[in-house]
Formats: C-alpha cells, structure tokens, sequence
C-alpha cells in the first residue's frame, strides 16, 4: 500500500542476500533492504524512515536514514539515491514486512511526509535448527546462577 506527493516517490525496494534478491533468510543471516528514491528540488533534506513489523503490525525497529546519504541530480533535475538498510536476522521464524517513509526532515518537531508505503516490501525468517526463541526477538539472554558483568553478553 502506497501514498505520496508530486514532491518525489519511492521508485523501488527489494530484499538482497549477496547481492541477490529474495524473501527468505537464516536466522543471523544478513539482510539488505536495497531502496531507490527520488524527489524534486523543493525537498530541501531528504531522509528514509524504515520501520520493521511481525505479521501483527508491530513496531520491532526503526531507523532515520543519517547525513551521510548521497542524493544526486538526476536527467530531470531531481534528486535520486540508492540507500541500503542492513541487519542481521536476529528474529524468531516468521513473517515480517518493511514499512517506508520518504520525509523531508525539517527538523527534530518538523517533517513533511512526500511518500509512505506499508508492506513495502515482505520476508521470511526460516527455521534452521533446534534452537527456540519464545518472543519475536534473540536478545542473546542468558540464565545462571551469578550476575555476569560482560558488556558483549
């Protein structure tokens, strides 16, 4: 599901594994959200807000794309960047979908939204083992008799 403005859209997004589409993942693999934007002159700051859902519509993570994004010029004088999201897949065996915001980011109170689209794009966590996870994410907790001061833990 999408929505935006004449301001500039979101042109694509797909789910890679080395370079490569597809929807589904390892636990712990790496996964890339490969997205390719585009606005107009009159977005002054540019910034993707990526959200991550289980099938409930859970928020699980966020993230605001940073500075260090390139946006180019592209033949019709808008602007246009490639932006890669990366995370591993510390999630339990499931569905789970992306959420995009394309913003112009006015300030830390202000932003104008230019495009969202919900289900941007869908993946698959796959079992591969024994191990069990009872919530939606692998905090890598531990239990034992002592408290354990690592900060890796």
């Amino acid at each position: 599901i999408a929505f935006g403005s004449q301001q500039g859209h979101i042109e694509s997004v797909e789910c890679l594994r080395d370079g490569e589409k597809t929807k589904f993942y390892n636990k712990e693999e790496l996964i890339t959200i490969k997205i390719v934007s585009e606005v107009d002159e009159t977005v002054k700051n540019p910034k993707m807000l990526f959200i991550l859902q289980d099938t409930k519509k859970y928020n699980i993570y966020g993230i605001r794309s940073d500075e260090t994004i390139q946006w180019e010029f592209s033949e019709n004088n808008r602007k246009k960047a490639t932006m890669y999201f990366q995370f591993k897949a510390s999630l339990v065996p499931g569905e789970y979908s992306v959420t995009l915001a394309l913003q112009d980011y006015k300030s830390a109170n202000i932003t104008t939204l230019i495009e969202r689209q919900t289900h941007a794009v869908d993946f698959v966590i796959v079992s591969k083992g024994l191990e069990e996870i009872y919530g939606v994410v692998d905090l890598k907790a531990t239990c034992s008799n002592s408290i354990v001061n690592k900060q890796e833990a």
